[in-house]
């Protein structure tokens, strides 16, 4: 399906108004704690780009694997720090699946739709009372309330998602379907993982991204491998 040059012209102007009041606004919301000076910090967005270039793929549709990495600076570091880590996901991964000239709009769009749902569901979890506390302080309301976050997340994405597919191609789009099932499956193991992840940090530190990543990346080249193999299966 092919978007007109009007549309276009307008999802970039809209990321031109979007994208710097959206970090003005999760800086106000969740000001940094010295993020981008903490190693461990920038470890993690190493690893997230990792992991967004080894996409899980399911009927020829991929699906990023970083929603655990994201969970976790959330509840580490604040709102801008994971509205940071998710713009640059978000650009890796589009920037891997080398659009066309024609499609290159999918950057500024999907910009602004992972900077809504970063602020409408870190905004959710602020206001149902939600903080940033140490892995040895955690509570069955904090567990709670990062579950609220992650189901936030998820809703609002694929709400997103749907909105501005029937905006691109003027048709609506079912928004129970198998892509949805999956991306729902993918963020149920990503919380438990995420919190994991938040749990061990404290407990070892940066060893605990070579714990907890190692084996998801090590699943997620499997799975790759796997895909690529019944591709070349099909195609003989």
């Amino acid at each position: 399906m092919v978007v007109d040059r009007r549309t276009q012209i307008f999802i970039w102007v809209a990321w031109f108004a979007v994208f710097p009041i959206g970090l003005w606004t999760a800086y106000k919301i969740s000001p940094p704690t010295h993020f981008y000076h903490h190693f461990d910090f920038l470890v993690t967005t190493g690893l997230s780009c990792i992991v967004a270039l080894i996409p899980i793929v399911v009927n020829q549709i991929p699906f990023s694997v970083t929603q655990w990495l994201t969970l976790f600076v959330f509840l580490k570091y604040g709102l801008f720090a994971e509205v940071i880590l998710a713009q640059i996901i978000t650009f890796i991964v589009l920037l891997r699946l080398r659009l066309p000239k024609e499609k290159r709009y999918n950057f500024p769009l999907n910009s602004i739709m992972f900077m809504i749902v970063s602020l409408v569901s870190g905004a959710i979890y602020y206001i149902f009372g939600g903080e940033h506390v140490q892995a040895g302080n955690l509570t069955i309301n904090f567990v709670v309330l990062a579950g609220l976050y992650m189901a936030s997340y998820f809703i609002i994405n694929q709400i997103l998602f749907t909105g501005a597919f029937s905006f691109l191609y003027k048709t609506r789009k079912p928004l129970i379907t198998k892509a949805f099932l999956w991306e729902g499956l993918i963020h149920l193991i990503a919380f438990p993982v995420g919190i994991t992840l938040f749990f061990l940090y404290d407990l070892v530190g940066v060893s605990s991204f070579l714990l907890v990543g190692a084996p998801i990346i090590s699943t997620q080249l499997i799975l790759l491998k796997y895909n690529t193999s019944k591709e070349i299966n099909q195609y003989l």
